[in-house]
């Protein structure tokens, strides 16, 4: 599936513009055919400012994405959503 041919694979719509897909909540990739995981505060990440850390991450940063279940699987010693 392509994301010119209009259908964004059943899961986001096709910007007529700029022939590229803007993808429906829970998915991403050029066709939407990828799932997201749940974002959470990263338990390690680098500042971004003098005061600024802990952002919101995919799977907090403790874990890798399941792109076709949506699904983290947490480091050794994490669980969660």
């Amino acid at each position: 599936v392509d994301a010119l041919d209009g259908t964004c694979s059943g899961h986001g719509k096709c910007n007529v513009i700029t022939d590229k897909c803007e993808c429906y909540d829970d998915y991403s990739g050029f066709s939407c055919q990828k799932r997201s995981c749940p974002m959470g505060v990263a338990w390690f990440d680098e500042a971004t400012d003098a005061d600024t850390a802990h952002a919101e991450a995919e799977c907090s940063n403790r874990g890798s994405c399941d792109r076709v279940s949506g699904t983290c699987s947490c480091d050794s010693g994490f669980e969660g959503a």
